[in-house]
């Protein structure tokens, strides 16, 4: 039997303009969210043994998350659940 990759994704931002990210959960899932304390300055390499994780959120359907989009983040695969649905918005803010 293969094993499951439980890894989160590395550590990114979805854009580098100024932006907010909104992610709504569509299910109940585990497969965590995980926001970090560092931002993106457009110069330092990040990896995730150089973040410190600020809140990891576990998806709940009807749950809508708006964060920075300077904020690091990563997500886990799921690992009970069979699916983990989420809609992923980047809002752009015109300078």
């Amino acid at each position: 039997m293969a094993s499951i990759d439980r890894r989160h994704t590395p550590p990114h931002v979805d854009t580098t303009g100024e932006h907010y990210v909104f992610i709504y959960y569509v299910n109940d899932s585990d497969g965590n969210t995980n926001l970090y304390n560092e931002k993106y300055d457009g110069k330092t390499v990040r990896t995730a043994d150089d973040l410190t994780i600020f809140k990891s959120i576990t998806p709940k359907a009807g749950l809508g998350v708006l964060f920075s989009g300077k904020v690091f983040h990563t997500w886990q695969p799921p690992f009970n659940s069979k699916v983990r649905c989420i809609i992923n918005m980047n809002i752009l803010i015109d300078e």
